[in-house]
């Protein structure tokens, strides 16, 4: 989400904006402005342009190039479960 912010104080140390409720203080941006625009993402704020696009990473799980997926030819054996005595009085 972007916003218009202004500016508070702006020193060649830090820069210090207004967003929302919250001051935000940044490192100096060495630019004599009124106002900047303030994305904030994951927790965390950045200073962007007005024309800003967040950026959509899809995530597609991929094989690696040249690698072949291994598996063994072993299947798993099924074992045979007898009925226990308690097994049969819950039945009864």
């Amino acid at each position: 989400m972007v916003k218009e912010c202004l500016v508070k104080i702006n020193n060649e140390a830090i820069t210090v904006v207004r967003y929302g409720d919250t001051d935000i203080q940044f490192p100096s941006i060495h630019k004599d402005v009124n106002t900047v625009f303030v994305s904030y993402e994951g927790g965390k704020y950045f200073i962007v342009d007005k024309d800003y696009k967040p950026s959509v990473v899809d995530e597609k799980p991929t094989q690696k190039k040249g690698s072949i997926k291994k598996t063994t030819g072993k299947q798993s054996a099924k074992i045979a479960v007898e009925e226990t005595h308690t097994d049969k009085e819950k039945d009864a």
